[in-house]
């Protein structure tokens, strides 16, 4: 296993398009709406397993104001192994290296843990997570 992380554009999510659809929607059941929702991402931030994409976060951002954090998945057989914190540590930094004023979140309902995983980073609970950027 060689873990390594890399933030991408939409430009260049040809070449990762196939994993990311892998992870994000197995039974390919939305496939075209999610790679529009990929092509509408500012950023995208992807673990590979040397070249497979196990894990991914979207950040859209206006590279001011705010930049709002989407689908945080590792793959299933890649869980527990500090790799949904490494993703989310370099979407973190991503943002404040924009200076962004505001970091935003959605939590996904129908996985709750993960607002103790959120709160770590300092998002607070609402509709929306949010935490002070810069």
């Amino acid at each position: 296993m060689k873990i390594t992380y890399k933030t991408i554009t939409p430009k260049e999510l040809k070449k990762y398009q196939a994993g990311l659809l892998d992870i994000i929607d197995k039974e390919k059941k939305r496939s075209s709406e999610i790679i529009k929702s990929l092509k509408n991402s500012t950023y995208i931030i992807i673990a590979l397993d040397w070249e497979k994409v196990i894990g991914l976060n979207q950040i859209i951002t206006d590279k001011y104001f705010a930049a709002y954090f989407v689908n945080l998945i590792v793959d299933v057989e890649y869980r527990k192994l500090g790799i949904g914190w490494k993703i989310f540590e370099k979407t973190i930094a991503k943002a404040k290296k924009l200076k962004v004023k505001w970091m935003n979140l959605v939590p996904d309902s129908s996985h709750p843990w993960l607002n103790d995983f959120y709160a770590k980073y300092n998002f607070n609970e609402g509709i929306y997570m949010a935490s002070k950027g810069n």
